[in-house]
């Protein structure tokens, strides 16, 4: 029997594998995490424009001052995708989408109940992503990232 806190693998012969590849786990989730925001960020840019944004998005949802805010916005998912991605600046930015997740969570999402669905919304997606950039927050950028490689962390 294990030890408490030592784990057992259920396949051992994957180990090596394990072992190879474990270095790769936290770099993969960050650059997820920030390429999953262009998706986001894009029609944002091509289609709305900022007026748009603040508009149809946010001022109608009682977010004031929308066009500043809606401009931040667009920063924080295009800008703060690709610094997330490349672990760049990679505190500042989960904190400031920890926060964006957090008000789009309470103020837009929660309303429609938890689960997510056709007919508008649910928080599970936004609580997801906002504990996704709490993880980034409090580990930076990790091994693999910018800001090791120039040696700041912030």
């Amino acid at each position: 029997m294990a030890a408490r806190g030592e784990t057992k693998l259920y396949f051992p012969g994957l180990g090596g594998i394990y072992e190879t590849l474990v270095d790769w786990g936290y770099p993969l989730l960050r650059a997820t995490a920030g390429l999953m925001l262009l998706p986001h960020a894009w029609p944002k840019y091509m289609v709305l424009g900022a007026q748009g944004v603040a508009a149809n998005i946010l001022a109608r949802r009682g977010i004031e001052p929308a066009l500043p805010i809606a401009y931040l916005l667009m920063f924080l998912e295009l800008v703060g995708g690709i610094c997330i991605t490349i672990g760049f600046l990679t505190r500042p930015f989960a904190l400031l989408l920890l926060i964006e997740m957090l008000v789009i969570t309470f103020k837009v999402q929660l309303p429609n109940g938890w689960f997510f669905s056709a007919q508008g919304g649910g928080a599970e997606f936004t609580v997801m992503w906002a504990l996704l950039f709490l993880v980034i927050l409090i580990r930076g950028g990790g091994h693999y990232s910018v800001d090791r490689a120039i040696g700041k962390e912030f």
